[in-house]
């Protein structure tokens, strides 16, 4: 960085970006934000390494960066983005007042970039900075509110990879610890009620497929599914018109679609349609929100009465997008899909659908850095391959599905043997048989495995 321009140039130039961002924040038009970024860039190519304000320009920039990620789906945007982050609290001391900010925004990309690559290290470091961060609140301060509703969209995650239900008590705590926190007139008070709603709407599938799998005649408390509307409706009301209003037209869609199905209720399925259809078409082609959207519009006219060749085609371009982008996206899109298509006797198209599902599995599970994730990650589609098979066999392919019975445990066979050990001449001079068995396992892999 140089310092050609001073300090009162950086400042000027942040005011400048600051707007240019809250006008991309109210319109959704996307030249404001590249206007943000550009300025925020000039106003650290103006700084001096010693500046006291650096952190924050590096801040302003790493949020700038973030929402261009949500709109384009650049990974390299998400990457500065953590890295600018990074900085931004590597140059705050640890009693500042932007720290708790800081921390925050971190945990927000971190989390982004989970979502994306399935990493559950990112998610572990992610919700470690938000529970920092809350060390640093005031009550009733933007940044608190901002922190806890961060928190509980992390724990919501978590929930979603475990299955555990306390994550969800919690994330519920969090989001209404987000609302109380809220200054009166705050913008991301939308942001908030739509984390309320979903960690409701969860807790409510949670509870009701317990009461399901408990009883042939279930009785579903609905309690949840009913504030969840309440906060998504309300949230949608706030947005309209604003970059989040999809995410929770999104929301409100699955919810109505929820009690629609439970109280028989076409005007509520008519409603929810609706609402998806919407999120879909307002949603940008390379935003890396357009799988989820697109595959919950497929299960809704799936499950409804809608027309069974658009849900397909809506799955398949759910499983067409790049793999490496939308790895647990696809993989969601495609297992429900292949499902789908055994229900219908549809062995062919089950057939095309597990192999997208096992195309995002095996990038997801490559994604991860240590064995416990990647057990985490295997145990998530341990039922594909006995899928798999039973739509091979189904068409007469026994080989494809005697491989298919084996694909899983491949995977994992292959990081235990550790193939690439270098020590093996000299283990072989004491245990010949045991090197022998080795080298039969890590053959039997490749024949299973051949990208290994």
């Amino acid at each position: 960085m140089t310092n050609t321009n001073g300090p009162r140039q950086s400042r000027a130039l942040v005011e400048q970006g600051i707007e240019a961002r809250a006008r991309y924040a109210v319109t959704g038009d996307f030249e404001p934000l590249q206007e943000a970024i550009a300025l925020f860039r000039a106003a650290l190519d103006a700084a001096s390494a010693d500046d006291p304000r650096l952190a924050v320009y590096l801040s302003n920039l790493a949020v700038a960066l973030s929402d261009r990620y949500e709109r384009t789906a650049s990974e390299s945007d998400l990457d500065e983005a953590i890295d600018m982050g990074w900085a931004a609290l590597r140059t705050t001391s640890a009693d500042s007042p932007d720290r708790i900010t800081y921390l925050s925004n971190l945990g927000v990309f971190l989390s982004d970039r989970y979502d994306r690559r399935g990493d559950l290290h990112d998610l572990d470091t992610a919700l470690d900075l938000l529970t920092e961060s809350l060390d640093h609140t005031e009550p009733g301060s933007s940044d608190t509110a901002r922190a806890y509703s961060n928190l509980s969209m992390l724990l919501i995650d978590r929930y979603e990879r475990t299955l555990t239900p306390s994550a969800l008590d919690a994330a519920i705590q969090a989001a209404e610890a987000a609302l109380k926190n809220t200054p009166a007139g705050d913008q991301e008070f939308s942001g908030h009620l739509n984390n309320l709603g979903n960690a409701r709407r969860l807790r409510y599938e949670h509870l009701a497929m317990e009461s399901i799998q408990a009883s042939n005649d279930p009785a579903i408390e609905i309690t949840d599914l009913l504030l969840a509307i309440r906060a998504y409706e309300r949230a949608a009301e706030l947005s309209d018109g604003s970059p989040l209003h999809p995410k929770i037209l999104m929301n409100l869609g699955i919810a109505l679609l929820d009690r629609s199905t439970v109280l028989k209720s076409d005007d509520d399925y008519t409603r929810a349609t609706a609402c998806l259809r919407e999120a879909v078409a307002s949603t940008p082609a390379d935003s890396p929100h357009l799988p989820g959207r697109l595959t919950n519009l497929a299960t809704a006219l799936r499950f409804g009465a809608g027309d069974t060749r658009e849900a397909i085609a809506l799955y398949r371009r759910c499983c067409e997008l790049d793999t490496h982008a939308y790895a647990e996206d696809i993989l969601s899109a495609a297992q429900n899909w292949g499902i789908w298509a055994m229900e219908r006797d549809a062995w062919a198209e089950a057939s095309e659908a597990f192999s997208f599902a096992w195309r995002a599995a095996e990038q997801l599970y490559r994604l991860q850095a240590g064995r416990r994730n990647k057990e985490t990650w295997l145990l998530s589609f341990t039922e594909l391959g006995a899928r798999t098979a039973s739509a091979a066999a189904r068409q007469g392919e026994g080989a494809d599905a005697v491989v298919a019975l084996e694909r899983g445990r491949a995977l994992m066979l292959a990081e235990a043997l550790d193939r690439d050990r270098v020590d093996l001449a000299d283990l072989a001079a004491v245990q010949p048989v045991l090197v022998e068995r080795y080298l039969q396992a890590v053959a039997h892999v490749r024949r299973l495995d051949p990208s290994s």
